[in-house]
């Protein structure tokens, strides 16, 4: 046997030990292979099928990414060039279900698509590492040209996950789980994780045909089981997520930075007036203001009745000046749950006072090698600078790569190619080099909130509770404000305004006579300034 080729067998040897040993390490700490749980992650996507080579960077023909998604059966798809694939204007759609697409195999600078997005129509699809940055293609202001970055649609979109990928510069939503208009829950997508995603910089007055249309994540009515996990969202006016009716949700550990005229909106509707009450678990997640900011309340229910239930647990808002502020969770639309009502299997949500440093840290297509538009995106968020754009152009235009070209060895059996593709992702998954001390420094004070008062120690009762037909309101103010006292009933109407005015900081009390009204359950909303407190009123014939 000649030395070369006895230098090549030991070569393959030693290879297969350290995926061994990867993969023993994974098992021995009680690991998921690439992902922390969530929704759908335990699909085997298409590990174990085919290896189906991407070889050049053409929009479609022999060795491209079109034609590797479109093509049928378990396959996995690996990277042997890196650049950019400009989809000229004609997006990806996945038909075909059990496909992974490996974006971590590919060589520095990873694959960037272009003048299109990228959708998924089937089950079983993992897609990992890739970035999607659709642009305004030339079109005009207007014009219908309206894309998704990427996206998961309809009732065939289940087990589906978007592992770190970084979504820029969508005319419709950057990353979004959408279906039929109206959908019940089983009619429309479910098991969805985005996980470790980069979302950020939707254009906002450019392509969309129905005007302004600077949006991060629509779940469509009807949508079950999404779990949103480690995602940086920034520069988004609204829609971060958006979710509608019927809906299903946890969104954990999570980085919001300036979000413009809304943060979270929620929904008890679709086309249709009236589809069902959304329900969500929010945990752990930061939020951060910046320079486009305007709304003041993290969740909003956008109807004119209560139409969400949500448990609310460990978030916090920071200003652009690094101090941690009050935060007004919800408005008097968001039902605040005192249990969570789902979780998918997995680890327990993180600490919110650990999300800024670590979102940073690992969001997106390659942290630990990332390319120019995500690392400036990212250090806008750490200067706390940057806005809400309307065109690619406004930040520099569509990127522009050298193509590399570079081969790969793909493993056998389906655990070893588990290792490699892990330690691919792992090799990628982390800058280590940003400085965030001031983060984690302020992050260190953050406290867990009673959020279930809106993270608001104004002091709120009532007596007697139920009551027939009156009862006495009494509330502490700390300091002078603007106070509003209002009654509302279970579908979010006002039927009373006891006090509307500026008041000295003292004890205050208030009546309500229910008179006519119907017996049941209302809501008293305190508001002090910009900060909000809700009370429960059982109202007893």
């Amino acid at each position: 046997m000649s030395k070369f080729i006895l230098y090549k067998a030991m070569s393959k040897i030693v290879a297969i030990v350290l995926l061994m040993l990867i993969l023993f390490s994974s098992m021995l700490l009680g690991q998921p292979y690439y992902l922390s749980g969530g929704y759908g992650t335990n699909t085997q996507g298409g590990l174990n099928g085919k290896v189906i080579k991407v070889t050049c960077l053409n929009s479609d023909g022999p060795g491209s990414l079109r034609a590797a998604c479109e093509a049928s059966g378990e396959r996995l798809v690996v990277f042997e060039v890196g650049g950019v694939i400009d989809l000229e204007k004609s997006s990806i759609k996945i038909k075909n279900p059990y496909i992974t697409i490996a974006g971590q195999t590919a060589p520095s600078p990873g694959v960037t698509i272009i003048r299109g997005g990228l959708s998924v129509v089937t089950h079983d699809v993992v897609i990992q590492h890739l970035a999607s940055r659709p642009g305004e293609a030339g079109e005009a202001k207007g014009s219908g040209w309206e894309v998704d970055g990427m996206s998961a649609y309809g009732v065939n979109a289940y087990n589906v996950v978007f592992d770190h990928c970084s979504v820029t510069w969508s005319t419709d939503e950057n990353l979004s789980i959408s279906g039929p208009p109206d959908s019940a829950p089983g009619e429309s997508s479910h098991d969805v994780t985005l996980y470790g995603c980069l979302i950020a910089e939707s254009l906002s007055h450019s392509t969309h045909s129905g005007g302004e249309h600077g949006k991060g994540t629509l779940l469509l009515e009807g949508i079950t089981n999404v779990s949103i996990i480690g995602c940086l969202y920034a520069h988004n006016n609204r829609r971060n997520p958006f979710v509608k009716g019927n809906t299903r949700t946890v969104f954990v550990n999570n980085l919001i930075y300036n979000s413009g005229s809304q943060c979270i909106g929620m929904a008890d509707r679709g086309k249709s007036p009236y589809v069902g009450k959304s329900h969500a678990v929010i945990m752990g997640n930061a939020w951060m203001t910046g320079p486009s900011s305007s709304r003041k309340v993290f969740v909003h229910g956008v109807e004119d009745r209560v139409c969400a239930n949500v448990y609310f647990s460990d978030n916090f808002l920071q200003d652009r000046s690094g101090n941690h502020m009050e935060l007004n969770l919800a408005n008097i639309h968001i039902y605040q749950l005192n249990n969570a009502p789902l979780w998918f299997e997995g680890p327990e949500a993180k600490p919110a006072s650990e999300s800024i440093s670590c979102v940073l840290r690992t969001a997106g297509a390659r942290a630990a090698d990332r390319d120019p538009v995500d690392q400036r995106i990212v250090q806008t968020v750490i200067d706390s600078t940057g806005a809400i754009i309307d065109s690619e152009q406004e930040v520099g235009g569509y990127p522009v790569y050298d193509v590399v070209n570079q081969p790969v060895e793909i493993p056998e059996t389906e655990d070893l190619r588990r290792a490699w593709l892990d330690s691919l992702s792992q090799s990628i998954g982390t800058d280590t080099t940003l400085d965030l001390s001031e983060f984690e420094s302020n992050a260190s004070g953050v406290q867990e909130q009673d959020v279930n008062r809106n993270s608001f120690d104004y002091e709120l009762s009532s007596y007697p509770n139920p009551f027939n037909p009156t009862t006495c309101i009494k509330y502490t103010l700390k300091s002078a404000e603007h106070v509003s006292v209002q009654i509302f009933n279970i579908v979010g109407r006002q039927v009373a305004m006891l006090f509307n005015g500026f008041q000295e900081a003292g004890q205050y009390q208030t009546s309500w006579y229910a008179g006519d009204n119907k017996s049941g359950l209302y809501f008293c909303r305190l508001r002090v300034g910009e900060r909000t407190k809700i009370l429960k009123l059982l109202l007893q014939h």
